[in-house]
């Protein structure tokens, strides 16, 4: 069974579930329901990924895709209700985001499945501020300088590069945006490239404070707690995370 015929089935049995009568559902109208509006989905998914992939914004990727795309996603769940029935507009808007979370879920499932690419030219800017960062780690870590001074002497160092990192992603993004329904990059997706510019300094720390750990092995490597081999999950009180943990050390 296709994804499609998946999609379709689900549809159906929840049309039936509402009192509708199997003979009256017209699955080559449902086949073809909002067909435009989900290409320009699709379209639009697929330029923030092209994006997201160039940079390696994985930590980003969702956000990115639903917040760039809130404008297409919104066309689409209108042309849902409009093409059904009143008594089905409770069921439509249902539908709506399920086509929705479906196709953003597809787009997250072919990036992760692709393999990191090597950057080249502006795409290496987040690599280069990270490069920036890090210059310094061996001479840091044989004085035993504190990951939060590290911090704040790597972060001074390098704010040419944090600045020009900002500044494509925000160019880079910004034309990507202007190509959909909304033209104007979102406060909310501004937020997330300055999360992953932040990411980049933070991971830089964690990495001096690992070094630390190796040299001395009386301080904290700060590894989270593993359940079944993986991060253990808190509902509350969630621990630091190892940067968190890395900056509070002497």
């Amino acid at each position: 069974m296709t994804k499609r015929t998946l999609w379709l089935a689900t549809v159906v049995t929840a049309l039936c579930a509402q009192g509708t009568n199997a003979d009256d559902i017209d699955l080559e109208r449902l086949q073809s329901l909002a067909r435009n509006e989900q290409a320009q989905l699709v379209k639009c998914f697929g330029d923030m990924l092209t994006l997201v992939k160039r940079y390696n914004l994985r930590e980003q990727l969702q956000h990115i895709l639903y917040e760039g795309c809130a404008a297409e996603r919104r066309a689409l769940s209108d042309a849902v209700v409009k093409s059904l029935p009143a008594a089905e507009k409770n069921f439509a808007k249902g539908l709506a985001g399920a086509m929705s979370i479906d196709t953003l879920t597809g787009a997250v499932e072919l990036y992760k499945a692709q393999p990191v690419s090597v950057c080249a030219g502006d795409s290496c800017v987040l690599g280069e501020y990270r490069k920036c960062l890090l210059i310094d780690l061996p001479i840091a870590a044989s004085k035993r300088v504190p990951p939060s001074r590290f911090e704040q002497e790597a972060q001074e160092r390098c704010r040419t590069h944090e600045a020009r990192a900002r500044g494509v992603l925000t160019v880079e993004f910004a034309n990507a945006q202007k190509l959909q329904i909304d033209p104007q990059l979102s406060k909310a997706t501004r937020e997330e490239l300055a999360k992953a510019v932040k990411q980049v300094l933070e991971d830089a720390v964690v990495d001096y404070g690992s070094e630390l750990a190796r040299l001395d092995p009386t301080r904290s490597s700060c590894e989270p707690d593993l359940c079944d081999g993986q991060p253990c999950l808190y509902m509350y009180g969630a621990p630091p995370t190892r940067y968190e943990c890395m900056v509070s050390q002497p």
